[in-house]
């Protein structure tokens, strides 16, 4: 069982206790009082009274992997509202820093203060204009997530409803599978939209209407359906009677219109998204299934993610954690493994229904719609980290280093292995490399004997990554769904080989040309990468882990008598 984080670093703590004392001294005193405490497997919490009016009480949480990873802060009780900047269910603060842009640097005190900052500027701010200091914006993930639904606007209905008339009903479909999505497919009834992707077409269309609302219109419809139905005859001047269409499509007097979906419950507005169609293809793999038994983490849904995804079930695995925060869009569809009916999803949410699609039993599939780099609510953050800490195996297909290095903590704190892929742009290939804590260097030291390599070689072709191996722009690539699976194909091989056929030791990273250029003299030549032990350069693989001073430990264990 892994120590907290106090009982590694107790000196941490002790500093940790007099930065919080620092700010209840002095005129400008932020902090009435504080206390530490500890839950009976050792995890320490901090009570803080804050200096401000209202009566706030904070309580500040830490993560397992303290203090590589960010803290939470929520009020006591947790479930009580003080900020319009607070996570609902957790009653977590949204502040300025997060696990996107948290530093070890940084300690609880920083948190605690970025707090008071947040609660005095929204008093202030209910009087005069202030800038809030949060780092809280929801972007369209975030709001298909808490949504009631989607709804899908190609051009073509776009176009058509510049010239529509008002009352005009139209038809849409839907593409779902796991959550409400529509699709217009005739503007107005019966009149197809050109372009619709032969997914949606299959679908059984249902009736909805357009209507135009008269200046003067509230922002926000009722979501009541009799007081929505009385909106919509006060504001635009139709009568829609008792038998509502499902689909609503209200359009206020500066061309903004929005989609609501009517049940008998009530009213839900829908998230619009524009979507893009654009043609593509997918290639799959074939693999033995033999590997039901074991659980796969994969962070990154995107092109490579997907088609790992997908190949690795129809391998066998049955078991996965799939992370990723992103939306699928029409885009996407020339490389990802997912098809035109599933834009709009989460990409962990379309992966999810592939893999059930290639199963032959239902397979156990968690997903976790989150962008590990991303401000997101620390405590869910820290869940996800620890549930990656648990499968067997850890595959980072997101090809961004600072993903990278989190992802090489949770395999080298937990033993697991990590294989991870890049597709470079051009047709010119790819790479595909790994580590196991327990069976030589650990994955950053893998990374650093990499890069001790390849600066000896050319220049590199442009790569995925933002701080690429070797060079590059971290530009859009072009690169084919062809290029994408053989890549893909490599990097499942790889997963395969580390689970299931342990009697061969692949090289650390494998650099795959697809065609004559850079250090690839043919097509289909692989390039293997061996890492010494004199590249192994951190602490993990180097230095054995010591008490520390029992001196220290006491001092720090004392701050909980209190």
């Amino acid at each position: 069982m892994m120590r907290s984080w106090w009982e590694r670093l107790p000196l941490r703590l002790i500093l940790e206790d007099q930065a919080l004392a620092v700010l209840s001294t002095g005129e400008g005193a932020i902090v009435q009082k504080h206390r530490w405490t500890r839950l009976p497997d050792g995890e320490p919490r901090i009570i803080v009274d804050l200096a401000i009016p209202g009566d706030f009480v904070l309580e500040v949480r830490f993560p397992k992997h303290y203090p590589e990873a960010c803290p939470s802060v929520r009020p006591v009780p947790y479930d009580k509202p003080i900020s319009t900047h607070q996570f609902k269910k957790s009653g977590v603060l949204c502040l300025e820093y997060g696990p996107d842009n948290w530093h070890p640097r940084l300690t609880a005190a920083n948190m605690v203060k970025s707090a008071w900052r947040l609660l005095a500027y929204e008093i202030i701010g209910a009087s005069e204009s202030v800038e809030i200091p949060t780092r809280h914006h929801a972007d369209a993930a975030e709001r298909v997530r808490l949504g009631a639904g989607v709804l899908l606007r190609p051009a073509a209905f776009e176009d058509s409803l510049r010239e529509a008339e008002t009352n005009t009903e139209f038809d849409f479909a839907w593409p779902s599978r796991n959550m409400l999505r529509v699709f217009p497919v005739a503007f107005p009834k019966g009149r197809a939209l050109p372009d619709t992707p032969p997914a949606f077409c299959r679908e059984s269309p249902s009736q909805a209407r357009f209507i135009r609302l008269s200046e003067g219109a509230p922002e926000e419809p009722p979501t009541e359906r009799t007081e929505f139905r009385a909106f919509v005859e006060r504001f635009g001047n139709a009568t829609i009677g008792e038998h509502m269409p499902l689909l609503m499509l209200l359009q206020w007097s500066d061309g903004r219109t929005r989609g609501f979906f009517c049940t008998p419950k009530g009213i839900s507005a829908l998230v619009d998204l524009p979507f893009e169609a654009s043609p593509g293809r997918r290639l799959p793999d074939r693999c033995r299934s033999i590997l039901a038994s074991v659980k796969v983490g994969i962070v990154g849904l995107g092109s490579l993610g997907s088609e790992v995804a997908v190949c690795l079930a129809r391998s066998g695995v049955k078991n996965f954690l799939l992370v990723d925060g992103d939306l699928l869009e029409g885009a996407n569809i020339c490389r990802h493994a997912g098809g035109f009916g599933d834009v709009g999803a989460l990409k962990v949410d379309a992966v999810k229904e592939l893999i059930r699609d290639v199963s032959a039993t239902e397979p156990d599939v968690a997903t976790r719609a989150v962008v590990l780099g991303s401000p997101t609510n620390p405590e869910f953050h820290d869940s996800v980290v620890a549930e990656l800490g648990m499968v067997d195996i850890l595959i980072d297909a997101t090809a961004n280093p600072e993903t990278f290095c989190m992802l090489a903590m949770v395999s080298s704190d937990n033993r697991r292995p990590l294989v991870w892929g890049e597709v470079f742009g051009e047709g010119v290939g790819g790479l595909v490399a790994s580590a196991h804590p327990d069976h030589g260097p650990c994955p950053r030291c893998v990374r650093a004997g990499l890069l001790a390599t390849v600066s000896t070689w050319p220049p590199a072709p442009p790569s995925t990554s933002e701080v690429p191996y070797g060079g590059g722009s971290g530009e859009h690539l072009e690169a084919t769904a062809a290029d994408v699976g053989v890549i893909a194909s490599a990097l499942s091989n790889r997963v395969i080989q580390l689970l299931a056929r342990k009697d061969e030791v692949p090289p650390a990273v494998t650099f795959i040309g697809l065609r004559k250029a850079w250090i690839f003299d043919s097509p289909m030549q692989c390039a293997s990468v061996k890492v010494r032990s004199d590249d192994w350069s951190c602490e993990r693989c180097w230095v054995p882990s010591s008490d520390p001073d029992p001196e220290t430990f006491a001092i720090a264990e004392s701050l909980f008598a209190t």
